[in-house]
């Protein structure tokens, strides 16, 4: 059977989200349930759009990486600029959300390729070939 791009990139932001869910139940402060429930929506959006692609749906695709990582690149940023972290916790703190957020990444590099991309254009149907008088139905 053949995987479909799109298919890819949904199956990539699941395995993603359920990753960051998982760390965030391990941290020691516990999750943040507002953001964990933004994520899941925005999710449950990307995931519909990817399996059936309509008219602007990347946009959902988009705001799930945005919202996720732009909140991993945050918390790195806080991490790196404190001068109390040693700089083998920053290395490596750098190596795990990289390798976490590279399944994002590869899942908005599928969505964006030309040839997918072109399968978000809008799913009217081609009236020109119903208007040609010459047309045999």
């Amino acid at each position: 059977m053949k995987v479909k791009a799109l298919r890819l990139a949904a199956y990539l932001l699941i395995a993603h989200f359920l990753i960051v869910v998982a760390l965030a139940f391990l941290s020691k402060g516990g999750p943040e349930y507002t953001h964990l429930a933004l994520a899941l929506a925005l999710l449950f959006g990307a995931t519909g759009a990817l399996f059936s692609p309509r008219r602007r749906g990347w946009l959902v695709v988009l705001g799930y990486a945005i919202v996720v990582l732009s909140r991993h690149a945050v918390g790195f940023w806080v991490t790196l600029s404190n001068p109390a972290v040693p700089v083998g916790m920053k290395v490596t703190a750098l190596f795990i959300l990289a390798l976490i957020d590279s399944l994002a990444i590869a899942a908005l590099v599928l969505v964006f390729k030309p040839a997918n991309f072109a399968a978000f254009k809008s799913s009217l149907p081609d009236t020109a070939a119903s208007e040609d008088p010459g047309a045999k139905s």
